[in-house]
């Protein structure tokens, strides 16, 4: 069980009928009230839809058919019933609503006891949602359900929607407050794997804590893209992720189609990851350039750390300790060096804000990269300002479907 509604675009406030195989969705009628009445009741709706009156009554039923027709009137969502093909009972009920013409809507449903277990409620879903993109336009559907309530996940699931993040305190149930699981399906489907680095709904945790919620981006040689992210919110994890050295609990990271992981630690070099790539603060940068180039296989005598350093415009930092050296000059140097890595082809720079270094650096340093022919990947904050013509990704799903918690005005 899930809600719904949502503002349609039809000057008939009554939804239009559409027939599958095993359901038919139509307009809800008042010979539906019974059967309204005894799926309200089942202590199995009522468990999961905490908002809704408890005991149900005819009266409550009433109560919200007539809001269900106010808000059809008033092109605020769509209801239907969900109809046996055969015997026109209804079986269950479905709407789509908070919609935004050519953006998403959500969609929510009960369903009689009568039909748990049939399938039944997944294809009304299917109908549901394929109706939201063909005839409204609709970009993405998005979808919230208890945690617990799996039976709910895997109609949306089977629907084509995917889970793509956790609301802390995002649904009611009857028990009260509880986190709601947020799925999403978009209009368009996922593109291709191919060439190039890619993260497919990538989730890690860590005993009950989510390290790195539910991700998807795509990088190309060449190319730069920042995924955005609260400060402290999955940087350090993602980066762990890409490079293949972090366990999933969902999803996949693949390199040209490939899951192989020794051959994503190869080709994905971590810059200064907080715990993990970043530099002692006390060690001089001559130091780690010196263990670099010594790592990428280089000469790392005395005279060639120098030149190196001279070559890039650091000699001036070189006796300086790392946590002296100016935010630019830090990054640059641990970026250059990554890139010298046997089989390097993609660059993660975690975070670079925590040094104080502009956007504009980095995105300087990033295009130089990309023009030698690396896929560059920065993680920021939601406050950096980002020109067009980058890419960008959500750490977790995108902040614009968060929501602090799920309506149930749909279904009652």
């Amino acid at each position: 069980m899930t809600e719904h509604h949502h503002p349609t675009h039809r000057a008939d406030p009554r939804p239009p009928v559409i027939t599958g195989d095993r359901v038919v969705l139509r307009e809800l009628r008042d010979t539906d009230l019974p059967r309204i009445v005894e799926a309200c009741s089942d202590p199995l709706t009522q468990r999961w839809l905490g908002r809704m009156p408890s005991p149900y009554t005819e009266n409550d039923a009433v109560a919200w058919l007539a809001e269900c027709r106010k808000d059809a009137a008033a092109g605020t969502k769509i209801t239907w019933a969900v109809a046996d093909p055969m015997t026109d009972e209804m079986v269950g009920a479905i709407n789509l609503f908070d919609v935004e013409r050519g953006a998403q809507a959500e969609v929510g449903y009960w369903s009689h006891p009568s039909i748990r277990g049939t399938d039944r409620m997944t294809e009304a879903c299917r109908l549901a949602v394929g109706h939201g993109f063909s005839e409204l336009g609709l970009a993405r559907v998005i979808a919230h359900t208890a945690l617990g309530n799996t039976a709910s996940q895997r109609v949306l699931e089977a629907s084509g929607l995917r889970r793509i993040g956790v609301v802390p305190g995002g649904t009611v149930i009857r028990s009260g407050v509880a986190d709601a699981a947020l799925f999403a399906r978009e209009t368009d489907p996922a593109p291709d794997p191919g060439n190039g680095l890619h993260a497919d709904d990538v989730e890690a945790h860590q005993n009950k804590s989510v390290l790195l919620p539910r991700t998807t981006l795509s990088l190309a040689a060449g190319e730069i893209a920042v995924a955005i992210g609260r400060p402290g919110s999955g940087h350090t994890a993602l980066a762990l992720a890409l490079a293949g050295r972090l366990p999933l609990a969902a999803g996949q990271v693949t390199l040209d189609g490939s899951q192989n992981a020794a051959e994503l630690q190869r080709a994905v070099a971590l810059v200064d990851v907080p715990g993990v790539t970043e530099p002692d603060g006390a060690v001089p940068l001559h130091t780690i350039v010196g263990e670099e180039l010594a790592m990428a296989r280089r000469k790392a005598s005395r005279k060639a750390v120098s030149r190196w350093l001279n070559d890039d415009g650091l000699g001036a930092h070189a006796r300086d300790a790392m946590d002296d050296v100016p935010p630019g000059p830090r990054v640059a140097a641990l970026a250059r060096l990554a890139a010298r890595r046997p089989g390097a082809r993609f660059l993660v720079i975690t975070y670079p804000e925590r040094h104080g270094l502009p956007p504009d650096s980095w995105l300087a340093l990033a295009r130089g990269l990309a023009a030698d022919g690396y896929g560059v990947l920065v993680t920021a904050s939601a406050a950096v300002d980002l020109p067009g013509d980058v890419h960008r990704f959500t750490i977790g799903p995108p902040l614009a479907i968060a929501r602090s918690t799920t309506s149930e005005e749909g279904i009652r």
